[in-house]
């Protein structure tokens, strides 16, 4: 039984199911023009207010991170990944000075993170103008700003990666000639 149909499930885990369900499927060729057309990015928008309101977030929280691989480039939003990491950084975690212990985080916040350090690239943590502001916000939370160090943290390989690397300098090239 598909849990959006479950008799007595609270009806915002029954929608958070419904959304989730959705979100891991391609996105529909007719897709709207809400959201710059990116339903996927759109719904780890609505699962991550849903998950504010369930007494299980962790539910919601996994049904996100099975989302987060579908979500694409648009011709609005650059860095569309960056920029859903980024809000779920926001609400699921508070300024800190130190990483929080891995292990010590809920299971939907653990899997959040292993994906966010699967799916983020190099590119996505450089400062602007050419990435986001992911460095900054992640270590607002006490978490690594980096891909490799974010990804040591989370116990992923980092092979080929120096997770104690400084992001490099994007005005580098233009400050030596």
């Amino acid at each position: 039984m598909h849990p959006s149909a479950a008799p007595g499930l609270p009806p915002a885990r029954r929608v958070a199911a419904e959304l989730a369900a959705f979100g891991t499927a391609p996105a529909p060729a007719s897709a709207t023009d809400h959201h710059a057309g990116d339903l996927h990015s759109y719904t780890v928008r609505s699962l991550l207010h849903l998950a504010k309101a369930t007494e299980d977030p962790d539910t919601v929280l996994l049904g996100i991170a099975r989302v987060l691989p579908r979500i694409g480039e648009t011709g609005v939003v650059p860095r569309p990944l960056a920029a859903r990491a980024g809000n779920l950084l926001e609400a699921l975690f508070e300024p800190a000075d130190t990483a929080p212990a891995f292990a010590g985080l809920s299971p939907g916040r653990r899997e959040l993170l292993s994906v966010l350090a699967e799916l983020l690239t190099a590119e996505d943590f450089q400062s602007w103008p050419f990435g986001s502001d992911l460095h900054e916000r992640f270590t607002r939370y006490g978490l690594p700003g980096t891909r490799p160090a974010l990804r040591a943290h989370v116990g992923l390989s980092t092979e080929g990666e120096d997770p104690n690397a400084p992001l490099p300098d994007p005005w580098a090239q233009f400050r030596d000639r």
